[in-house]
């Protein structure tokens, strides 16, 4: 079975909450899910869903530098977009956009190593991480809305992305069309479970085509390849031995010791 990925909320693994997971093959179709870790199976790669309101998207202004002198000035100017301490954010450089301004996904430090250290112990190090919203199916110039009822979350652009209300539209869609350029047409894709709403309430309120985009499910949705959350000092390669990599100067070592006990003995 080739990955993993476990859904991550803001209470997961506390007291006594655990995480939904949906294990895929080689093909990438779901051969497995669940909602506790005592059943999670083994993979080759393991990748978090993080919960939308858990990771922020923002823009911001940077200095035109390398992204490896970049990275340590990026709380910062997360902080200067969110008004929130910068030793407690965990920030990754997205995008680009030109004129000096770049989108940053922003996290909680402290909540971010939790999780991590928690999988760690259970013998589960991921090597990817992405909020749900960015993993929406998206076309240049649409908005896309993930339909869920309580959950739901829309996706702006290739890396921008936002938690919704429950609103029926919800709120924060008006508002984000006061702030941004207005997209061609609402793409609404419906969550497991989930009721598709009344789509001409919505085109009336928001003053925008609306259409019904089809089923979607983070269980096995492809992954798009963008930017990964799991960066610097929360990077998989930091927090983890390979020992596969040592094995070959391992045996050599070994071979090296036995020949000088041999010499040393004769």
């Amino acid at each position: 079975m080739s990955e993993l990925r476990l859904y991550l909320r803001r209470d997961s693994f506390q007291e006594g909450t655990d995480c939904a997971w949906s294990l895929l093959d080689d093909a990438g179709q779901l051969r497995g899910s669940g909602t506790r870790l005592d059943d999670v199976p083994r993979a080759r790669r393991c990748r978090l869903v993080l919960a939308g309101d858990l990771v922020l998207t923002v823009k911001v202004s940077l200095p035109d530098l390398p992204e490896r002198r970049l990275a340590p000035l990026l709380p910062a100017a997360a902080e200067a977009a969110t008004l929130v301490e910068a030793d407690t954010l965990h920030a990754v450089l997205m995008e680009r956009i030109g004129g000096g301004e770049a989108i940053l996904a922003v996290v909680e430090d402290i909540w971010l190593k939790r999780v991590l250290d928690k999988l760690a112990a259970l013998g589960l190090y991921p090597d990817g991480a992405l909020p749900d919203y960015l993993l929406l199916p998206w076309d240049e110039g649409d908005w896309c809305v993930g339909w869920r009822g309580a959950e739901t979350m829309a996706r702006f652009g290739r890396v921008e992305g936002l938690c919704l209300d429950e609103g029926d539209p919800p709120v924060g869609l008006a508002l984000a069309l006061g702030q941004r350029a207005r997209p061609g047409k609402l793409r609404l894709f419906q969550g497991a479970h989930a009721v598709l709403p009344d789509l001409e309430r919505w085109r009336a309120a928001l003053g925008l085509p609306v259409e019904a985009a089809g089923a979607w499910d983070w269980h096995a949705c492809p992954w798009p390849d963008l930017p990964d959350l799991l960066q610097g000092r929360h990077s998989r390669s930091l927090g983890r031995v390979e020992w596969s990599r040592l094995a070959r100067p391992l045996a050599w070592g070994v071979l090296l010791l036995a020949g000088i006990q041999v010499a040393g003995t004769a």
